[in-house]
């Protein structure tokens, strides 16, 4: 998503009266639960967090990402911020945003499962974060759900697939698929 406008604030105003009350009601109730949501340049507990983005990993059937654990612990090399969602002690939620000339990515997310609006606390506060920044470009996964879409995003085509012959007839059945 690009973004064209010059606060959060404008950003809001921009959107229609269903996302200016779903952000108001998502903050409330994230209120009323007593979820925090903090800003960190380390990850205060790599354990707990790693727990939470496994979790999520398995629910969405995705690979394990194999440098979870060593960008959790070497965070502050790059120019990025760790989110923690808490509700008590407990940690129910976190995000890693890095950023790079001008663009937000969002890198890995950890999920409890079990404790509403957290997932729209992180983005409104990446989101959020990213006007405090100048960011231009936020780039936040290659799925387009439902909620990304209401926020403004497009779907990025990143996936390719190579298919490579080893003989001639092979070779001759990939280039027919490939023009269909």
């Amino acid at each position: 998503m690009e973004l064209k406008w010059d606060s959060f604030d404008a950003y809001l105003a921009a959107g229609n009266k269903k996302d200016r009350q779903h952000f108001k009601r998502t903050m409330r109730e994230a209120e009323k639960l007593g979820i925090q949501i903090t800003r960190h340049k380390t990850v205060p507990d790599i354990k707990s967090s790693l727990v939470l983005i496994r979790n999520l990993e398995k629910k969405y059937a995705n690979d394990p990402l194999p440098w979870a654990r060593k960008l959790l612990e070497n965070i502050g090399l790059i120019d990025g911020t760790f989110l923690e969602a808490r509700l008590g002690d407990r940690l129910v939620g976190c995000a890693v945003v890095a950023y790079d000339h001008g663009v937000q990515s969002a890198v890995m997310l950890g999920l409890a499962g079990d404790v509403p609006y957290v997932y729209f606390q992180l983005l409104y506060t990446a989101l959020q974060e990213a006007f405090e920044k100048n960011v231009r470009l936020l780039r936040w996964g290659s799925d387009l759900y439902e909620v990304k879409l209401r926020l403004g995003f497009e779907q990025e085509d990143n996936g390719h697939t190579i298919f490579v012959g080893n003989g001639p007839l092979i070779s001759l059945v990939g280039r027919l698929a490939v023009s269909r």
